[in-house]
């Protein structure tokens, strides 16, 4: 997980999701920005997951 324009730390970044099991990350930002609300966080948040992130590497294409 990550935002694309503010540095933020989330509760969890790795987790399995499960049929039925919601999961509750929780996000604090680095920085104070009183511009990126909530609306805003929703937009940028990137959610990756392991497949994707081993595609890439061994593509060679990872961030």
């Amino acid at each position: 997980m990550d935002l694309q324009t503010a540095d933020a730390i989330f509760s969890n970044n790795y987790f399995d999701l499960l049929p039925n099991q919601p999961i509750v990350v929780y996000t604090a930002k680095k920085e104070t920005n009183p511009s990126l609300i909530l609306e805003d966080s929703r937009r940028q948040l990137q959610i990756n997951n392991l497949n994707s992130v081993m595609a890439s590497a061994k593509l060679g294409t990872a961030k």
